[in-house]
């Protein structure tokens, strides 16, 4: 038995590590975005009347979540990207 753990090994916590990062970094600025985004919604009440309107024309077309849904939402798209802008979660 080696004290050094082979490549197998090592490559298998190197997976685990990165797993867990992605998981933390993914829940904070998820997390964040979407805070923001509920708290945009509320103050701007025409916007939120804009989006619940497109999402009602869009599961029309489409019976399910899908990408192709999602895609077809331009007001959501507009107002994730602004809040995003607004509040940036990553500063480069």
């Amino acid at each position: 038995m080696s004290f050094f753990p082979s490549l197998l090994e090592l490559a298998e916590i190197e997976l685990l590590a990165q797993c867990v990062l992605f998981f933390l970094v993914g829940y904070e600025t998820t997390a964040s975005t979407l805070t923001f985004l509920a708290y945009e919604l509320a103050l701007n009440p025409e916007w939120q009347d804009k989006l619940i309107e497109e999402v009602d024309k869009v599961f029309e077309k489409h019976s399910e979540m899908s990408y192709d849904t999602v895609r077809d939402m331009k007001v959501l798209d507009a107002v994730v990207s602004e809040t995003l802008r607004m509040y940036p979660v990553a500063i480069a």
